[in-house]
């Protein structure tokens, strides 16, 4: 079997490779329409002065609203979320030890 494979392994990589590339250029013409943005159908973001507020309007205010945060505070702010809590309870802890003693 592994002679079979060693002396057709050039065609089996060609095979291979060219079904990965079919796949890898179907996977984002299903996921991604073809003007780049996701399809989210009729979603509604409310509206800021009567003007509706789109799905590319409402993902360039959450990467700007993150970058700010992250100039701020030297973090993303899901990194953040994970972590607050151990660096709070670990502040607590210390504080009540420290005024204990």
């Amino acid at each position: 079997m592994f002679g079979t494979i060693r002396k057709h392994q050039t065609w089996l990589w060609i095979i291979l490779v060219a079904i990965m590339i079919v796949g890898a250029r179907q996977l984002p013409v299903s996921v991604v329409g073809f003007s780049g943005s996701r399809r989210t159908g009729n979603a509604n973001f409310g509206s800021i002065d009567g003007e509706r507020v789109t799905q590319d309007d409402y993902s360039d205010a959450q990467r700007e609203v993150y970058l700010r945060y992250f100039l701020s505070y030297g973090t993303w702010p899901d990194r953040t979320q994970k972590g607050r809590s151990s660096t709070s309870n670990a502040k607590r802890t210390s504080g009540c030890s420290s005024s204990g003693s």
